[in-house]
Protein backbone atom coordinates (compact mmCIF):
# COMPACT_ATOMS: atom_id res chain seq x y z
CA UNK A 1 0.00 0.00 0.00
CA UNK A 2 2.82 2.27 1.18
CA UNK A 3 4.51 1.72 -2.59
CA UNK A 4 1.31 1.73 -4.55
CA UNK A 5 0.23 5.08 -2.98
CA UNK A 6 3.89 6.38 -3.57
CA UNK A 7 4.21 7.31 0.05
CA UNK A 8 7.89 6.33 2.01
CA UNK A 9 9.00 6.11 5.67
CA UNK A 10 12.67 6.43 4.63
CA UNK A 11 13.90 9.05 7.29
CA UNK A 12 10.85 10.24 8.96
CA UNK A 13 11.01 10.62 12.62
CA UNK A 14 8.94 7.82 14.00
CA UNK A 15 6.94 9.97 16.38
CA UNK A 16 5.94 11.99 13.23
CA UNK A 17 4.17 8.78 11.85
CA UNK A 18 0.32 9.00 12.18
CA UNK A 19 -0.24 5.12 13.15
CA UNK A 20 -4.01 5.44 13.44
CA UNK A 21 -4.08 7.23 10.04
CA UNK A 22 -2.23 4.34 8.51
CA UNK A 23 -4.50 1.60 9.52
CA UNK A 24 -7.67 3.47 8.28
CA UNK A 25 -6.15 3.15 4.68
CA UNK A 26 -5.09 -0.08 4.83
CA UNK A 27 -8.18 -1.32 5.79
CA UNK A 28 -10.50 1.30 3.54
CA UNK A 29 -8.80 -1.14 0.80
CA UNK A 30 -11.34 -3.78 -0.35
CA UNK A 31 -8.86 -6.45 -0.19
CA UNK A 32 -7.93 -6.06 3.32
CA UNK A 33 -9.76 -7.78 6.17
CA UNK A 34 -7.61 -5.90 9.09
CA UNK A 35 -4.31 -3.93 9.46
CA UNK A 36 -2.31 -3.08 12.53
CA UNK A 37 0.29 -0.47 12.36
CA UNK A 38 2.63 -0.07 15.04
CA UNK A 39 6.32 0.78 16.27
CA UNK A 40 8.51 -1.05 18.60
CA UNK A 41 10.94 0.40 21.36
CA UNK A 42 13.86 0.26 18.73
CA UNK A 43 11.79 2.74 16.21
CA UNK A 44 11.53 -0.05 13.71
CA UNK A 45 7.66 0.15 11.72
CA UNK A 46 5.50 -3.08 12.25
CA UNK A 47 2.27 -3.50 9.29
CA UNK A 48 0.53 -6.40 9.67
CA UNK A 49 -2.39 -7.08 7.16
CA UNK A 50 -4.70 -9.72 7.24
CA UNK A 51 -6.10 -10.10 3.43
CA UNK A 52 -10.09 -11.07 3.05
CA UNK A 53 -10.27 -14.60 1.82
CA UNK A 54 -13.42 -15.80 -0.95
CA UNK A 55 -15.04 -18.56 -0.52
CA UNK A 56 -16.71 -18.71 -4.27
CA UNK A 57 -16.86 -16.21 -6.74
CA UNK A 58 -20.91 -14.97 -7.49
CA UNK A 59 -21.89 -14.19 -10.98
CA UNK A 60 -25.27 -12.91 -12.04
CA UNK A 61 -26.32 -9.80 -11.16
CA UNK A 62 -22.95 -9.22 -9.69
CA UNK A 63 -19.83 -10.13 -10.43
CA UNK A 64 -18.05 -10.45 -6.99
CA UNK A 65 -16.70 -12.69 -3.88
CA UNK A 66 -18.50 -13.79 -1.11
CA UNK A 67 -16.10 -13.32 1.37
CA UNK A 68 -14.95 -15.75 4.65
CA UNK A 69 -16.89 -13.11 6.89
CA UNK A 70 -20.18 -13.58 4.85
CA UNK A 71 -19.80 -10.24 3.53
CA UNK A 72 -19.69 -9.06 -0.41
CA UNK A 73 -16.05 -8.02 -1.78
CA UNK A 74 -15.15 -7.09 -5.38
CA UNK A 75 -12.91 -8.89 -7.78
CA UNK A 76 -9.22 -8.10 -7.74
CA UNK A 77 -7.43 -6.97 -10.54
CA UNK A 78 -4.33 -8.58 -9.69
CA UNK A 79 -5.28 -11.51 -8.58
CA UNK A 80 -8.17 -15.03 -9.01
CA UNK A 81 -9.23 -16.63 -6.39
CA UNK A 82 -9.75 -20.44 -7.27
CA UNK A 83 -13.02 -20.85 -5.62
CA UNK A 84 -16.84 -22.22 -6.62
CA UNK A 85 -18.40 -20.23 -9.14
CA UNK A 86 -22.22 -19.54 -7.72
CA UNK A 87 -24.87 -18.96 -10.45
CA UNK A 88 -28.31 -17.61 -10.09
CA UNK A 89 -27.01 -15.89 -6.67
CA UNK A 90 -29.81 -13.72 -4.55
CA UNK A 91 -29.15 -11.68 -1.87
CA UNK A 92 -32.13 -13.87 0.08
CA UNK A 93 -29.95 -16.96 -0.55
CA UNK A 94 -26.51 -15.50 1.07
CA UNK A 95 -26.82 -16.98 4.57
CA UNK A 96 -27.56 -20.24 3.69
CA UNK A 97 -25.48 -20.30 0.89
CA UNK A 98 -22.53 -19.19 3.23
CA UNK A 99 -23.38 -21.95 5.64
CA UNK A 100 -23.10 -24.17 2.56
CA UNK A 101 -19.45 -22.32 1.97
CA UNK A 102 -17.97 -22.87 5.13
CA UNK A 103 -19.47 -26.77 4.92
CA UNK A 104 -17.89 -27.40 1.69
CA UNK A 105 -14.42 -25.58 2.37
CA UNK A 106 -14.26 -27.39 5.89
CA UNK A 107 -14.61 -30.64 4.05
CA UNK A 108 -11.63 -32.35 2.12
CA UNK A 109 -13.14 -34.14 -0.96
CA UNK A 110 -16.52 -31.64 -1.33
CA UNK A 111 -13.62 -28.53 -1.61
CA UNK A 112 -11.48 -30.39 -3.92
CA UNK A 113 -14.58 -32.01 -6.23
CA UNK A 114 -17.25 -28.41 -6.04
CA UNK A 115 -16.62 -26.17 -9.07
CA UNK A 116 -20.06 -24.84 -9.94
CA UNK A 117 -23.11 -24.22 -7.46
CA UNK A 118 -25.99 -23.45 -9.39
CA UNK A 119 -29.44 -22.05 -7.75
CA UNK A 120 -32.25 -22.07 -8.94
CA UNK A 121 -35.39 -19.05 -8.43
CA UNK A 122 -36.08 -20.83 -4.99
CA UNK A 123 -32.73 -21.32 -3.83
CA UNK A 124 -32.37 -25.05 -4.97
CA UNK A 125 -28.77 -25.74 -5.58
CA UNK A 126 -27.06 -28.03 -8.03
CA UNK A 127 -23.68 -29.08 -7.91
CA UNK A 128 -21.35 -29.45 -10.62
CA UNK A 129 -18.62 -31.63 -9.65
CA UNK A 130 -14.72 -31.44 -11.72
CA UNK A 131 -14.38 -34.79 -12.59
CA UNK A 132 -17.12 -37.06 -14.62
CA UNK A 133 -19.64 -34.63 -15.43
CA UNK A 134 -21.56 -35.25 -12.55
CA UNK A 135 -24.62 -32.98 -11.10
CA UNK A 136 -25.16 -33.05 -7.27
CA UNK A 137 -28.74 -31.82 -7.03
CA UNK A 138 -29.35 -30.92 -3.38
CA UNK A 139 -32.50 -28.84 -3.43
CA UNK A 140 -32.51 -26.64 -0.29
CA UNK A 141 -28.93 -25.68 1.49
CA UNK A 142 -30.52 -27.70 4.83
CA UNK A 143 -29.75 -30.93 6.09
CA UNK A 144 -26.11 -30.79 5.12
CA UNK A 145 -24.59 -33.81 7.12
CA UNK A 146 -27.11 -36.24 6.35
CA UNK A 147 -27.09 -35.36 2.34
CA UNK A 148 -23.08 -35.54 2.15
CA UNK A 149 -22.95 -38.25 4.16
CA UNK A 150 -25.84 -40.06 1.68
CA UNK A 151 -23.47 -38.70 -1.20
CA UNK A 152 -20.47 -40.14 0.30
CA UNK A 153 -21.89 -43.69 0.44
CA UNK A 154 -23.64 -43.50 -3.11
CA UNK A 155 -20.18 -42.49 -4.76
CA UNK A 156 -18.02 -44.87 -2.33
CA UNK A 157 -20.50 -47.85 -4.11
CA UNK A 158 -20.55 -46.50 -7.43
CA UNK A 159 -16.51 -46.33 -7.24
CA UNK A 160 -16.29 -49.67 -5.56
CA UNK A 161 -18.57 -51.32 -9.13
CA UNK A 162 -16.70 -49.03 -11.32
CA UNK A 163 -19.79 -47.00 -12.48
CA UNK A 164 -18.71 -43.37 -12.11
CA UNK A 165 -18.74 -42.59 -15.76
CA UNK A 166 -21.88 -43.98 -15.78
CA UNK A 167 -23.41 -41.93 -13.44
CA UNK A 168 -25.09 -38.40 -15.03
CA UNK A 169 -26.18 -37.38 -11.59
CA UNK A 170 -26.94 -38.15 -7.77
CA UNK A 171 -30.32 -37.13 -6.72
CA UNK A 172 -29.77 -35.74 -2.47
CA UNK A 173 -32.98 -34.19 -1.89
CA UNK A 174 -35.10 -36.36 -0.29
CA UNK A 175 -34.44 -37.66 3.20
CA UNK A 176 -32.35 -40.48 3.55
CA UNK A 177 -32.59 -41.70 -0.35
CA UNK A 178 -29.97 -40.86 -3.22
CA UNK A 179 -31.48 -41.13 -6.51
CA UNK A 180 -28.76 -41.97 -9.25
CA UNK A 181 -29.58 -41.02 -13.09
CA UNK A 182 -27.46 -43.01 -15.22
CA UNK A 183 -26.29 -41.59 -18.48
CA UNK A 184 -28.22 -42.50 -22.08
CA UNK A 185 -25.65 -44.49 -23.64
Amino acid sequence: MLIQKEDSVDNRLVEKLDLNKSETRLVADPMIRAAEVSVDLNGKLHVMVEQRRPLARLLGGLNVYLDSDNSIMPLSSEHTALVPVVLGFKPEFQEELYEFLVYLENDELLHAAVTQIVLDSKGNATLMLRSNDMRLKLGKLDKLHSKMTNFKAMLAKVEKDKAVDQIKAMDLRFDGQVIVVKKEE
